[in-house]
């Protein structure tokens, strides 16, 4: 069992995409096999009569872990590997015992982990079980000279500091440095020191341009500013899109404090429209120059708001009259979670207010969670984090913002944790029909418009699509810089849900030169996991969105929307 060509790794892929299919596999009981595998390749126990050229034992190596390279590239698949069933045991000594750090296992364990680490979800799960930062830093401390000025250089050395780099500090390219996780790759020149304690040292963070002492007057400022108290419905959202292009395609960020304050108004124009809202949404249009409200019939309002309620007062008077009953407690994943999105947005300088920015932000994941969601993920609410630091970390407009995407159809395309929370009930999870649903239509359409870079990613033995799944599902975090991130969330918000798949297109042919050079390659897994994506600007890529909005809209909308 589980010897080469038993088990597809690419049809391995697909099921380990669901966790119903990862709870299929940890049933089944072939994870200790693929690893028993990769240890034979490891010590060479292949009965041949003489050892295997080191090419072809490096080769056949990356070969056998390749099965287990598959689970690590999700959540639950790294959550399977870690667990009982799969192989917390064999796994655990020798990643973190110091007996084993000189042993070829631990090289090993140290790759399953990277993979595993480059999954948001699975970089919060790990440090919350595990502590593997704290192991790693004790290792990096064995490691010291003698005189304890420096930390030995070694192939693990090399790729533990890469671990702890990457897995403490969000941010794309030009936001942070991520070290090499090969030695080959490292030069005495270009790197910074290898460390043994947190907070990283400065030489890990690009310095930062100075910020202008005065806020830019450009067509998407002069347009919030002339409409501030006019009225906002589906005439005002048009506008607000032309002015968004115009800035974008003129080679400027749309700022925070824009994103803002569109991302308050668009949600609330988005409302006016019938065919925006959830089925069964129990949110009403309102008459010309009315307010958003809620009906007594037409279904079960998820955010348990009185009728015919305004959206802002009803949350104020919900928050001051019952603060604390429906509050769950967040998971230790959560709270991990929360620490690296707060040291990102200090990294940015985007959040303002007082010390209590951590109780907020927490406050409102509770309140998400209890409210909204009406359950308790796995998965972090990698959105509802986003958009706190979009709100410069404003607890009362973020939620505001958040129930009022709880009844459109936007909500549950760009909302993950919400479509999980959806129709709980079903065996595939909503999310993972949302999620599965965007990728299915990018496949669709860059098999028609960019077939050579489409068969490239087919041709990987392992199901890349899942990487770029998780980008979506992270919003995009740790893959590109925060003024893409805010600029992802206004072309989907503004311009449709089906603008989710053309910008994924349009981003996987900006590094289609790093897709095709790998195409077929064993390592294409672990090089699309890692790619830094520099030089991408959403509105250099816009012209080619509104080709591909032309030409496959009536189809990819509907599909995107069959789930709600």
């Amino acid at each position: 069992m589980a010897r080469k060509g038993d088990v597809s790794t690419k049809v391995l892929s697909y099921i380990c995409s669901s966790s119903k299919g990862c709870s299929l596999i940890g049933n089944l009981n072939i994870l200790r096999p693929f690893w028993n595998t990769l240890c034979c390749k490891v010590n060479q126990e292949d009965e041949l009569p003489w050892p295997a050229p080191e090419e072809d034992r490096e080769e056949d190596i990356i070969g056998a872990m390749a099965p287990l390279t598959v689970f690590t590239s999700t959540f639950q698949g790294t959550q399977l590997l870690f667990s009982e069933e799969g192989l917390r045991d064999v796994l655990l000594k020798p990643l973190f015992s110091d007996d084993e750090m000189l042993e070829e296992t631990h090289s090993i364990a140290l790759h399953l982990l990277s993979s595993a680490t480059s999954v948001l979800d699975s970089v919060a799960f790990l440090q919350a079980s595990f502590k593997y930062q704290e192991n790693l830093l004790s290792q990096q401390q064995h490691m010291q000279s003698s005189d304890g000025t420096a930390v030995i250089v070694d192939e693990n050395s090399i790729l533990r500091n890469h671990i702890l780099v990457k897995s403490y500090m969000l941010g794309g390219s030009g936001e942070r440095w991520v070290p090499p996780m090969v030695i080959e790759e490292f030069t005495s020149v270009s790197m910074p020191p290898l460390f043994i304690q947190y907070p990283l040292p400065r030489e890990y963070t690009p310095e930062k341009p100075i910020k202008a002492m005065h806020k830019k007057q450009n067509d998407v400022w002069r347009f919030l500013t002339d409409t501030r108290h006019g009225l906002h419905d589906i005439g005002w959202l048009n506008h607000c899109r032309k002015a968004v292009r115009t800035v974008l395609m003129s080679g400027e960020d749309i700022k925070t404090w824009l994103v803002m304050d569109i991302v308050e108004r668009a949600v609330r124009s988005i409302l006016t429209s019938a065919e925006e809202l959830l089925p069964g949404s129990p949110f009403v249009p309102p008459a010309l120059g009315g307010t958003v409200t809620t009906s007594s019939s037409g279904g079960s309002s998820p955010s348990g708001l009185g009728l015919g309620q305004d959206m802002s007062s009803t949350l104020i008077s919900q928050m001051i009259s019952d603060p604390d009953d429906k509050l769950t407690t967040l998971s230790g994943t959560q709270l991990v979670a929360v620490e690296l999105i707060l040291r990102y947005g200090s990294d940015l300088q985007v959040l303002t207010g007082s010390g209590l920015v951590k109780e907020n932000l927490i406050n409102l994941l509770k309140f998400t969670q209890s409210t909204i969601l009406l359950s308790t993920a796995e998965k972090c609410d990698w959105f509802t984090m986003v958009l706190f630091l979009v709100f410069g970390g404003n607890p009362d407009r973020c939620q505001s913002v958040l129930l009022n995407m709880s009844g459109l159809l936007i909500g549950g395309i760009m909302w993950p944790s919400f479509a999980d929370s959806l129709m709980a009930s079903h065996e595939l999870l909503p999310g993972e029909v949302t999620l599965a649903g965007i990728i299915h239509n990018v496949q669709l359409v860059m098999s028609i418009e960019l077939p050579i870079l489409f068969m490239s990613i087919q041709k990987s033995a392992t199901c890349l699509w899942s990487v770029v799944g998780e980008w979506v599902r992270c919003i995009f975090l740790g893959v590109l810089t925060w003024n893409e991130i805010c600029h992802y969330l206004l072309l989907v918000l503004l311009q449709g849900p089906d603008y989710a798949v053309y910008f994924v297109v349009a981003l996987l042919r900006h590094i289609q030169s790093v897709i095709n050079k790998h195409a077929g390659s064993p390592k294409a897994l672990i090089v699309l996991q890692t790619v830094s994506i520099n030089g991408w600007r959403a509105g250099d890529h816009l012209n080619f969105m509104e080709v591909l909005s032309r030409r496959h809209r009536r189809t990819v909308l509907p599909a995107l929307l069959t789930p709600f």
